[in-house]
């Protein structure tokens, strides 16, 4: 009797109430694998899981876990299936983020044209919120200064999320 090979890679991508998961299949064990799975939980062995399906070896496989808890410890273990029975991987953990300030992505500013000459040039600045932080925006505001120091221009941006 030979099972699956499988190794639980790092979970990554770790938000507040959902994470990615990743298995390696290694080797099927000599016969056709019939099922690729992850299991989770909030203690170790952990007891729920997911099916991925059938996935010939060697293979990666994986996906999102949702509707997790913030601030919450989970452990994992990749396993797959063949008919002589499951081969699982080790047991890892992580925890999910706790609820926190709203994340703040890349900010542009839309009119590149501006004179250290003419410190009042108009410009535009746009801000993309990556992370609500666990709960709603309930407010947002942005201010955009530019001034010219020793010939040089500096564009300060202020963000306020809430």
């Amino acid at each position: 009797m030979a099972y699956p090979t499988v190794e639980t890679l790092p979970v990554t991508n770790i938000g507040t109430t959902s994470a990615y998961f990743t298995g390696y299949l290694i080797s099927d064990g000599g016969k056709p694998v019939t099922s690729t799975n992850t299991y989770l939980g909030t203690y170790s062995p952990p007891p729920w899981w997911w099916n991925f399906g059938a996935k010939p070896a060697p293979t990666i496989y994986g996906g999102w876990m949702t509707g997790l808890s913030p601030n919450t410890t989970y452990y994992v273990k990749a396993s797959a299936a063949n008919a002589d029975g499951y081969g699982v991987g080790a047991i890892l953990s992580f925890t999910t983020l706790p609820i926190g300030a709203p994340q703040i992505g890349a900010i542009s500013i839309n009119n590149p044209i501006v004179s250290r000459d003419c410190p009042d040039s108009d410009f535009n600045c746009t801000v993309n919120i990556t992370d609500d932080g666990g709960s709603a925006v309930t407010s947002r505001g942005i201010g955009c200064e530019m001034v010219v120091v020793h010939g040089l221009i500096i564009i300060m941006v202020l963000v306020l999320v809430l």
